[in-house]
């Protein structure tokens, strides 16, 4: 009777080691899953930050003991965000501008441009020519 009962909780220890190692196996993979996460998210920011010369300096001293705030981060998204943005508008109008340098060129009448002859130097009329008669006799 002794021996069945031991037997019993044994059993029942065995199972319960069994769930919990299989427990603790779905939350090893599930923060491994995390920690990729965080460090491809990471990469990509730091992408980010290379594309629109920023420096991750201020980042790397947030990330050391001292995690950042969600506020800071916000802020920082948000920079971020507006310079895409920057970056976007500028790609916009530039594009623009050279379509309108193409339509502008593919026009169907030819511009030309007219030039007006530069006249020549002036030379003056030589005064014996103009007036016949020599004013100072010799």
């Amino acid at each position: 009777m002794m021996e069945s009962k031991r037997e019993e909780k044994l059993n029942k220890l065995r199972q319960q080691v069994e769930e919990q190692k299989s427990r603790t196996e779905t939350l090893r993979s599930k923060v491994e899953g995390k920690v990729q996460l965080l460090t491809t998210t990471m990469e990509k920011i730091g992408e980010l930050f290379k594309m629109l010369d920023c420096s991750l300096d201020p980042f790397q001293k947030l990330l050391g003991d001292k995690g950042p705030t969600l506020q800071q981060l916000n802020l920082s998204l948000h920079l971020i965000a507006d310079k895409i943005k920057e970056n976007i508008e500028i790609v916009y109008y530039f594009e623009r501008v050279l379509q309108k340098k193409l339509k502008s060129s593919a026009s169907r009448l030819k511009k030309y441009t007219v030039y007006a002859e530069p006249s020549g130097r002036f030379t003056p009329v030589p005064i014996n020519v103009m007036v016949p008669a020599d004013p100072c006799p010799a």
